[in-house]
């Protein structure tokens, strides 16, 4: 929905890949001015100009690897399901102490 040149694009992509592999979530911000008489039905679907990123931690709770390792020590199989990026996911993942998980994958 914006107009990133390929350099731009793949800096982005990079600085992405390095925030959610640290386990943050990472929210895209983009903006666009529209005309007040401007038809504001339908979601506008280009011309944006790129603002920056949002980068949020989420920390784990308390209690969270201890509980997912007396469930494993019980014979319990952990799995993870989650809508975050997956490297996010594989953060949180090694984080608490399981490997098993679903995970969505997020798209710029």
């Amino acid at each position: 929905m914006c107009l990133l040149d390929e350099g731009d694009r793949n800096a982005w992509l990079s600085k992405i890949e390095e925030l959610v592999g640290g386990a943050h979530k990472v929210i895209a911000v983009a903006s666009r001015v529209v005309d007040a008489s401007a038809d504001l039905s339908s979601e506008p679907s280009s011309e944006f100009q790129f603002a920056g990123l949002l980068a949020f931690e989420d920390p784990v709770r308390v209690g969270v690897q201890e509980a997912v390792a007396e469930c494993q020590s019980a014979g319990i199989h952990v799995i993870m399901v989650t809508g975050d990026h997956t490297l996010t996911a594989q953060a949180v993942a090694i984080e608490v102490g399981t490997q098993t998980l679903l995970a969505g994958h997020a798209t710029i």
